[in-house]
């Protein structure tokens, strides 16, 4: 780590508040560690953190509340952007703020209460013990684990729900080439993971809901992505002189959408102040979700090509 991690712990595991097991080698995989880690574990509750991450008070306890129930095996939590909201963060930050409060109180709620999440966060993740060790812990194959893992659970047929009160807070890149390689590196990880587990979707053996979330995935996020770019081409080729007109209906029609996503997600959210964030849609509709199309198309592209990944 380049961070002082270990120096920061090592203070408070001298006052005797915390264990710190350090893994002395060169370089690895954020697999290779919760697998490490899980190695002196004896609990029967397992929580993943990020680094990066700082969790609510009573977020362990809602967490726990919810792998009570006996058809429950893993909860995701509600993870946010820390300082997101705070008129000093930059508009990068923001915009990631606003991306998260979108993709926990509307994605992985709605994907919760119909049976089709696909992704426990890896930001913040809780999971009977039993499971994990059951499915031969975290491959490390992938540089999407938290990905991995959740399909593997899927495939046996656990139930995974989301918490909307386990609340975590998470940093953000600041900078857009950061955002930029963090990005990449989630995408090419979601491509690795979905080829991994294609079998998903030429076999009949697995829950209804869990194949059509999968092949939901597979539609939005790469398949329409190219059918996208390619109308834009198209249109902007056979028809020149309407086009500025296409694409400003287009517009209007994504602004009016993104706006009643964004009040109806800032309405599910426990912070009723999230409803703020309407005022960043234009932003986001005209310039931040095109940038991350691109972004997503290289990458995709990269791991076609077998490219290097960043870091």
């Amino acid at each position: 780590s380049t961070d002082r991690t270990r120096q920061i712990a090592l203070h408070y595991a001298k006052k005797g508040k915390i264990k710190l097991i350090t893994r002395d080698v060169a370089s690895g995989s954020k697999a290779g560690a919760l697998n490490y880690g899980l190695l002196f574990t004896t609990g029967d509750i397992i929580v993943t953190v990020d680094a990066d991450t700082l969790l609510e008070r009573n977020a362990l306890k809602e967490a726990v509340r919810i792998l009570l129930d006996p058809h429950v095996s893993a909860v995701s939590g509600n993870v946010r952007v820390l300082c997101g909201e705070k008129s000093s963060a930059n508009l990068l930050v923001k915009l990631q703020a606003y991306e998260y409060l979108m993709a926990m109180e509307l994605g992985r709620r709605f994907n919760s209460i119909i049976g089709t999440l696909l992704i426990i966060s890896g930001a913040f993740g809780a999971f009977w013990r039993k499971y994990v060790e059951s499915l031969g812990r975290y491959d490390v194959d992938t540089i999407t684990e938290d990905f991995d893992v959740t399909v593997k659970m899927r495939k046996l047929g656990k139930r995974l729900v989301f918490s909307e009160k386990a609340i975590a807070w998470t940093i953000v890149p600041e900078t857009w080439r950061a955002w930029i390689r963090q990005r990449i590196r989630w995408t090419r990880g979601q491509a690795e993971t979905l080829w991994k587990h294609r079998d998903v979707l030429l076999k009949r053996k697995f829950d209804l809901r869990f194949v059509l979330a999968v092949y939901d995935m597979l539609f939005m996020d790469i398949i329409l992505l190219f059918i996208r770019f390619s109308w834009l081409l198209c249109i902007g080729f056979l028809f020149r002189v309407t086009f500025i007109y296409i694409i400003l209906l287009s517009l209007i029609v994504y602004l009016v959408i993104e706006s009643l996503m964004v009040i109806t997600a800032g309405l599910l959210s426990p912070r009723k102040q999230d409803l703020k964030y309407v005022y960043l849609v234009p932003v986001m509709v005209m310039f931040y979700r095109p940038i991350y199309s691109i972004v997503r198309l290289k990458a995709y592209f990269d791991w076609l090509l077998k490219r290097k990944i960043q870091w």
